[in-house]
């Protein structure tokens, strides 16, 4: 039986998963720059509540967010996606337990952006995006001995992780990302479940980490880039370690 899953679906609905089947989200929320806000947070909606229903009872949520300022009917401003996500997760049984703060590198780059150079109409550069952890209602698995063994993190891991700034180098930023948050909030042996694929990261970390996972993809156009990047065509004495499932 493969031990990583990786699903093309297009309508969000997690038919694959059982009721609190994984120990862990990691959902790294696609740009809203270019979206409708109304469209964008109805689509994210449904989304968060299948992977909430996935998730075991007191086991974490983490999920990446960036804020950016677009233009809309004629205006800049900036849609706060992060209360959007606090109180659509507060009400679905979910504790706001904090936020990662990650430096990157400016929208824009080296763009100037407003009344440059007179001053009123400035508009800041976020060089920052966030990931906002929550928790489950309930009390989680209990893990065995083996299992803590298996998932110690050094001093310096604990230290390093649990800070509320990460600033990352930008080539590696998102498989670093969801590495530590793989340490940092589960066990061996337990399932990583990534609604949002992208690029195949958190398959490939969750490998890496003695972990399982469930990866959801709604582009099937990636399906050639994602089994290169997690060399999928390798045999373990297992079998298939990536099984592909499309809907």
């Amino acid at each position: 039986m493969a031990e990583h899953k990786i699903i093309f679906s297009e309508d969000g609905c997690m038919k694959h998963l059982e009721d609190e089947s994984a120990q862990l989200v990691i959902a790294f929320l696609p740009n809203i720059e270019g979206k409708s806000p109304e469209k964008y947070f109805y689509d994210t909606e449904k989304i968060i509540k299948e992977s909430v229903r996935a998730l075991s009872q007191g086991c974490k949520i983490c999920i990446g967010i960036e804020e950016r300022p677009f233009l809309n009917e004629g205006r800049y401003k900036a849609v706060s996606v992060k209360s959007e996500i606090i109180s659509l997760l507060s009400g679905l049984c979910c504790d706001y337990m904090g936020s990662i703060i990650r430096q990157t590198s400016p929208a824009g780059g080296g763009t100037v952006l407003g009344s440059y150079p007179y001053p009123r109409n400035g508009i800041l550069k976020i060089n920052y995006d966030y990931i906002l952890i929550f928790k489950k209602y309930g009390n989680a698995p209990k893990p065995t001995e083996e299992q803590k063994s298996s998932s110690i993190m050094t001093s310096e891991e604990w230290q390093a992780y649990f800070s509320p700034i990460w600033r990352l180098e930008s080539e590696n930023r998102r498989e670093e990302s969801i590495k530590r948050l793989i340490k940092m909030f589960s066990f061996a042996d337990e399932t990583v479940l990534d609604p949002f694929m992208y690029d195949g990261a958190t398959a490939l970390c969750a490998k890496k980490l003695g972990r399982r996972s469930v990866s959801y993809e709604r582009d099937k156009t990636k399906l050639n880039e994602i089994r290169r990047r997690l060399n999928a065509d390798q045999l373990t004495l297992w079998g298939e370690e990536f099984e592909f499932i499309y809907d």
